[in-house]
C-alpha cells in the first residue's frame, strides 16, 4: 500500500493536493480500510492489532492509477502462454497434528489457554483472580 501511494506522491503531487491528501494516514483513510484482531503477543499476552484488510473506492483508485501507468495483461498484447497443469495433493494430518487441530477448536469454543499449552489469564495475575 505504501508503494502505491508513493507513486501518486511522486508523480502526481498536485492531483493529491486537489484531493486534500499530504501524507500517507489522509490516502489510507480515503481508500483503504482497517481491522483489528487480537492475536499472543510474544509475553503470553492478548493484544490488539491494526491490519489494513481491503481497499474501498477502488474504481476511483483504478482511474486515478491508470492516468499514471499504461498496463496491458498477456491477453491484450496475444502472449501465447502454455496452460498450467495443476496436481493438487490430500495429505492428511498425522495423528500429533489432528490432535492439537481437535485442541484448538476446543479453545475456541472455551478459551481455556491450557489446551493448548498456555496459562489461563487468571494464573498471570498477582491480584486476587476474577474468574
Amino acid at each position: 500500500m505504501t508503494e502505491l501511494y508513493l507513486l501518486f506522491k511522486y508523480l502526481r503531487p498536485r492531483a493529491l493536493e486537489k484531493q486534500g491528501i499530504n501524507c500517507f494516514d489522509a490516502w489510507a483513510a480515503i481508500y483503504a480500510r482497517k481491522t483489528t484482531d487480537y492475536e499472543f503477543s510474544v509475553a503470553n499476552n492478548i493484544v490488539a492489532k491494526e491490519r489494513f484488510r481491503y481497499f474501498i473506492k477502488v474504481p476511483e483508485l483504478a482511474q486515478f492509477y491508470s492516468e499514471i501507468t499504461d498496463y496491458r495483461t498477456a491477453k491484450d498484447i496475444g502472449i501465447d502462454r502454455p496452460e498450467k497443469k495443476e496436481i493438487l495433493y490430500n495429505i492428511p494430518p498425522t495423528p500429533d497434528q489432528a490432535e492439537f487441530i481437535q485442541n484448538l477448536m476446543e479453545f475456541a469454543k472455551s478459551g481455556d489457554a491450557t489446551l493448548l499449552g498456555r496459562d489461563t489469564r487468571c494464573q498471570n495475575r498477582k491480584k486476587k483472580p476474577k474468574c
